[in-house]
């Protein structure tokens, strides 16, 4: 059995949904164990791999609050074969121990998938490269008695909050077959807050979201491999 880390986001008392609209990623030939027979089927469970961090930094003052989740299990599917967009599918997920300033909350998943594509960029057909995607998909529900709100994108920085899903940095390292979410920056449109309420003030309606996360995944069918793109 081949072991996959796969990086994904999470908060405190959260509620996963998936909506339509995904972004869409480069279509790759994709090999799953050596095999680039199409299909979307190959079984990945995971478990993490250290804490799941999530940042949010106050648009009016700057100030950053930060927490993290103790440990976190998901399953999901990866895809080979040819013209693939969606390599890895995230079908649940779930979080425990999310500790922040306002205390730490049970999570509850609603819906998925979270999907793994991958962008345009130099591939070969060997087991080495760092193919560099995203993960598209996430809305997040937040829910504490004393701070509740929703993450999710922006279509554009002047957009309303949460019009379109979450989209996070991401890259699939073939070599150590690592799926790694490292988004950083704090960026106006990739996840952002909304639907804020209470939070004693710390918390807003457009304050940007940085993410890292790293799941360790056993697939029985064998590592992933972007073989190519056009």
């Amino acid at each position: 059995m081949k072991k996959l880390l796969v990086a994904a986001t999470a908060v405190a008392g959260v509620a996963l949904a998936a909506a339509p609209g995904f972004a869409a990623g480069t279509p790759s030939t994709v090999a799953v164990g050596g095999s680039t027979a199409a299909s979307t089927s190959h079984p990945w469970t995971a478990t993490s791999v250290g804490a799941v961090t999530f940042s949010v930094r106050h648009v009016a003052t700057g100030a950053v609050v930060a927490w993290n989740c103790a440990s976190s299990s998901a399953t999901g599917s990866a895809a080979s074969g040819p013209g693939v967009v969606d390599i890895v599918t995230v079908d649940s997920i779930s979080w425990r121990t999310c500790t922040s300033f306002f205390g730490t909350t049970p999570h509850t998943q609603i819906a998925t998938p979270w999907l793994f594509h991958g962008d345009s960029g130099a591939v070969s057909g060997a087991q080495e490269d760092n193919v560099r995607g995203h993960l598209d998909g996430a809305r997040i529900h937040v829910a504490n008695p004393g701070c509740t709100f929703d993450l999710g994108g922006r279509s554009t920085a002047a957009a309303t909050p949460g019009d379109v899903p979450g989209k996070v940095s991401t890259t699939l390292d073939e070599t150590n077959q690592y799926l790694v979410v490292n988004q950083t920056g704090y960026s106006a449109t990739a996840l952002v807050v909304h639907n804020a309420i209470g939070c004693i003030g710390q918390i807003s309606n457009g304050d940007p979201v940085n993410v890292s996360a790293t799941y360790q995944v056993t697939s029985t069918d064998g590592p992933i491999n972007v073989i190519s793109q056009p």
